[in-house]
């Protein structure tokens, strides 16, 4: 019977040590498997900020960048106010031209959109479509355009009236 005990007794303390290994397995897996998922988790908020503020520096770049500046000239023949729930003030130059066919003068309409802000402007604007002044146009090209600040992508900063 001595035996048999002392045999019981080794299996008992084997088998309580393998649970003993087997608990501080899982206790080792539920730690690394914990601090796995705080290190993905800082990534992902990380990786989001990223991706806000490149978003917002595009925005901005789309938004406020000029892509080219110049003038136009031109007599105004038509500007308006218009829009449903935005609106905007856009405006068509006729820019005489000369025919390829030697037929004479033709003409190239070129059309504007104007800030709702910038009232100096829009003043001139209606002013020389009113007495049918010949303007030079000062613009303002952007990258894209955005339908709530204008039809166009040309924003007119200046008018200034042309002698003849």
């Amino acid at each position: 019977m001595d035996k048999k005990d002392g045999l019981r007794d080794k299996i008992s303390d084997k088998k309580e040590e393998i649970q003993e290994r087997i608990s501080d397995t899982k206790e080792d897996i539920q730690e690394k498997a914990s601090g796995l998922f705080k290190k993905l988790k800082r990534w992902f908020f990380i990786l989001l900020g990223i991706a806000i503020v490149l978003s917002i520096i595009t925005g901005a770049v789309a938004v406020f960048w000029n892509y080219s500046v110049g003038y136009r000239a031109g007599t105004p023949i038509k500007f308006s106010k218009k829009g449903y729930v935005f609106k905007t003030y856009e405006g068509q130059l006729s820019v005489g031209s000369l025919s390829n066919d030697g037929g004479g003068i033709g003409t190239d309409i070129w059309e504007f959109s104007v800030s709702r802000g910038d009232k100096e402007v829009i003043q001139a604007i209606e002013n020389a479509v009113d007495n049918g002044d010949r303007v030079k146009l000062h613009y303002n090209e952007k990258l894209y355009k955005f339908s709530i600040f204008g039809d166009t992508k040309y924003f007119i900063k200046e008018v200034e009236i042309v002698d003849e």
